[in-house]
């Protein structure tokens, strides 16, 4: 079987990370600008890593998924979340990328969440995932609307999963707010969310993180009130 040159470059940097993963991790995270350069490798490698660390926290759930299972990646990047997805859910996923930069590689549709005219705010996806990204919305009231919307987006029963912390970048603050796990935990459950289970990214021991970046999953209830 012919493999394709994407499935060659995406194995050989899963094997860097398992190879070394302290190195990559530091590499990653040098210059406090991941995509520079020499370092781009390292990064996508951190990228496979954080990918699996996100099926490890599906799997106990996969028997709540019907088949087919509709997926919505929010700033989706280069679609490495909607790539993982589908493998972990092989033939039934159909995976869309929502991101607001046209440059980004996995965009299917050029949303912002944060509008109030967001057009995908409808109860149509079983899965919604926010990796990386929620930490660019700075503004609380953008971030409650973003999170209002990604509830109104989810079918009753329906996961959402997102990350949060992680290190303060020196180079480009403008563009993070890193809120603790309280602010968190009031604005998702005030959008209606419930059922949190938190997994800690494994952060190899040779790297400190003052900061470690978290995945949280939770559910939209079976039974949805409001206007949803």
């Amino acid at each position: 079987m012919l493999v394709s040159a994407e499935e060659e470059n995406r194995e050989k940097v899963r094997q860097s990370y398992l190879a070394n993963p302290s190195f990559v991790w530091e590499k990653a995270h040098q210059n406090n600008h991941p995509w520079a350069g020499e370092n781009e490798w390292a990064v996508r490698s951190f990228h496979l890593f954080q990918a699996a660390t996100l099926i490890r926290l599906l799997i106990p759930y996969q028997k709540w998924f019907p088949a087919p299972v509709l997926h919505c990646d929010l700033g989706t990047g280069d679609g490495i979340w909607k790539r993982e997805i589908q493998a972990l859910f092989p033939g039934v996923v159909t995976s869309l990328g929502v991101d607001f930069a046209p440059s980004a590689e996995g965009v299917d549709i050029l949303e912002d969440i944060t509008s109030s005219d967001f057009s995908l705010a409808s109860p149509m996806f079983h899965l919604v995932t926010a990796i990386n990204c929620l930490r660019h919305i700075v503004e609380d009231s953008a971030l409650e609307q973003a999170l209002v919307n990604i509830h109104r987006m989810l079918r009753p029963g329906g996961f959402f999963i997102f990350s949060w912390g992680g290190a303060q970048p020196k180079k480009t603050p403008i563009w993070y707010k890193l809120r603790d796990w309280t602010d968190w935990y009031e604005k998702v459950k005030g959008a209606g969310f419930s059922g949190f289970s938190t997994h800690i990214f494994d952060a190899p021991d040779t790297f400190t993180m003052t900061r470690p970046t978290h995945l949280t999953l939770c559910r939209k209830p079976e039974q949805s009130t409001g206007s949803d």
